[in-house]
């Protein structure tokens, strides 16, 4: 079911996939992780916004997007690695991405500057891997690696968008 409501997103014109989150912090870095693996495997832009998707609107807008597709870790109730498609009206009000209060202000501006419908795709990311502030792998302290459910996220969504932009011709295979 996700996956054909993914491909017919991704056939509706222009699309930019837009990659958000920290790859110091552990399942965060899902959306950086997910872009790395596409580089150079799909036609149209990529955007690695890093923990900052607002400050990429115009980059994103320049584009003139049809639709926007980021992809995000996020916090939704569910087990770690487990996936959802929402529309960018369901980030608005915050709670659910990482990023929501970037994302909700970046989805406003890129539909009142392009007419793009915007839609992010979420992986739970796991408690365990994704530290409060002050400790291991928050701000200032080490890096902590993705999980070994988030990876095999990253390499479910990858073979998403590569199934749904250029059917039987890639495949998506884990680095690690």
């Amino acid at each position: 079911m996700m996956r054909d409501r993914l491909s017919r997103l991704l056939s509706r014109g222009r699309v930019v996939i837009v990659g958000v989150g920290n790859r110091e912090r552990g399942d965060d870095g899902f959306g950086p992780e997910v872009l790395d693996r596409l580089e150079g495997r799909v036609n149209g832009p990529l955007v690695n916004a890093g923990p900052w998707p607002e400050s990429f609107a115009h980059r994103v807008a320049g584009y003139h997007p049809d639709v926007v597709l980021f992809v995000d870790a996020a916090e939704l109730g569910e087990q770690p690695g487990r996936l959802a498609l929402r529309r960018a009206e369901e980030l608005a009000g915050g709670g659910v991405s990482c990023h929501a209060g970037g994302l909700g202000v970046m989805t406003s501006y890129l539909a009142m500057a392009t007419g793009a419908t915007c839609y992010a795709l979420l992986a739970q990311r796991s408690r365990a891997d994704h530290p409060p502030p002050g400790e291991a792998g928050s701000a200032f302290t080490a890096v902590v690696p993705m999980s070994a459910t988030m990876r095999r996220a990253v390499d479910e969504v990858c073979q998403m968008i590569l199934d749904a932009l250029s059917p039987g011709r890639a495949s998506c295979v884990s680095r690690a």
